[in-house]
């Protein structure tokens, strides 16, 4: 028998911390709660595409820009966009769902025959209309971590990822070229060549935990 929530948010880490901030989540709309010495407690509401495209985006962290899985390949149940065409304001969204293991399969069986979700089985090249840039994307990747390691920039070490073999096939001769200078650009203007020394933070053993700071 599973037991779930009536609403179950699906996220990278990141996102799953932000969850907390939230006042308010419904499905199509973001509201938060906030308030200010001036105005008092206010509420705003945002759609995907002003909380995302207009504002997130803006603010997107540089580890975010050399993530090499965007799809979920080490879930055992990946949850995409289903971007490959226009959704109208009454239409409910619809996500795409991978079960990339056995486990993940299992898991949404028992979740459908208990009527917690509701399937429908599409063909795989669904895929690639939801995500048409996701080889090049990793392509790109490998120009960009290279270009970090001459530069002397820390970056991850990726395993199992093809991305040398998506540079070379996906990526035409320009984008190739693209993929290094921008990277290049990138490093100055967002610093990423300057070292940052951390300051230790430290608290006092005897202090009253509910003062207010």
């Amino acid at each position: 028998m599973l037991q779930l929530w009536r609403y179950v948010f699906v996220g990278k880490p990141c996102n799953a911390a932000a969850v907390g901030k939230v006042a308010e989540l419904r499905p199509g709309m973001a509201t938060v709660t906030f308030r200010t010495p001036e105005s008092g407690e206010q509420r705003r509401e945002l759609t995907y595409e002003q909380s995302w495209g207009e504002i997130l985006q803006k603010y997107r962290q540089w580890r975010c820009y050399i993530c090499p899985d965007h799809i979920g390949e080490f879930a055992d149940i990946a949850v995409a966009d289903a971007w490959h065409h226009p959704v109208s304001d009454d239409q409910p969204g619809l996500s795409v769902m991978i079960a990339r293991t056995m486990r993940g399969r299992e898991i949404l069986e028992q979740a459908v025959l208990e009527g917690f979700l509701e399937v429908e089985k599409v063909s795989p090249e669904i895929l690639l209309l939801c995500r048409p840039d996701q080889a090049a994307y990793q392509g790109r990747l490998w120009a960009r971590v290279q270009t970090l390691k001459a530069m002397r920039v820390p970056v991850p070490d990726y395993q199992r990822f093809r991305l040398f073999g998506l540079w070379v096939s996906e990526l035409s001769v320009l984008a190739k070229i693209r993929s290094v200078l921008s990277t290049f650009k990138r490093v100055f203007v967002k610093k990423l060549h300057t070292s940052h020394t951390l300051k230790p933070c430290l608290f006092s053993q005897t202090r009253d935990v509910s003062s207010k700071v």
